[in-house]
């Protein structure tokens, strides 16, 4: 990311943050050394996302696929 504006990755940071302050609202559990495969799962799972890869907005899923 050496190329990538500050900016830019102030806000990505920013999205994922969020992401992870939602899941540990959602489960109760901390947000601390939760993976993003633990993030995206208990999305999958609160059913939160529509079969055929439609994924909600706002979602953890979402801020992943913007920070790429």
């Amino acid at each position: 990311m050496t190329d990538t504006p500050p900016y830019f990755r102030e806000k990505c940071f920013d999205k994922l943050d969020k992401a992870l302050d939602k899941y540990a609202e959602v489960t109760g559990e901390p947000k601390d050394g939760v993976t993003l495969r633990r993030l995206l799962e208990a999305e999958k799972a609160s059913g939160i996302h529509k079969p055929g890869a439609v994924l909600m907005d706002p979602s953890a899923a979402i801020a992943l696929l913007w920070m790429r």
